[in-house]
């Protein structure tokens, strides 16, 4: 006979991802607020794009030195080189369309559509060969 204690670790366990996936949709739907306001109000989008990204490389930078000291000798400029064009093409412009964007539809409009871009990049992986 199973104790009450450990049905409540596998109940607690099984929860503990769909919990975070919620928090997670709630947090990107609260910036995506924030920013149709500041859409609205005639800031500039690529600046706070260009801050978004600063504030976020100068938090995980650090985070990652420390946490991933024997991945730097496996860094070489091939590596910084397909980072840069990730970070341009997959974040920045990314980023730039979506907001530019948020002037003319609704946030959770745009909130929805943001989610299909998982399913959206695994078929395109898919139809390429990267994925099985």
């Amino acid at each position: 006979m199973a104790r009450l204690s450990d049905c409540r670790i596998k109940v607690t366990s099984g929860v503990k991802g769909i919990v975070l996936m919620v928090i997670v949709q709630i947090l990107y739907t609260g910036t995506n607020i924030l920013y149709n306001i500041v859409a609205n109000h005639g800031i500039s989008m690529t600046v706070i794009v260009a801050y978004r990204f600063l504030f976020s490389t100068f938090f995980i930078v650090p985070l990652a030195l420390l946490f991933e000291r024997e991945g730097l000798k496996e860094i070489d400029g091939t590596v910084i080189y397909q980072a840069g064009l990730s970070g341009l093409f997959g974040g920045f412009l990314q980023q730039n369309l979506f907001l530019h964007s948020l002037k003319f539809v609704s946030v959770s409009f745009a909130t929805a559509i943001m989610s299909l871009v998982p399913l959206a990049t695994y078929i395109m992986a898919v139809h390429l060969g990267n994925s099985t």
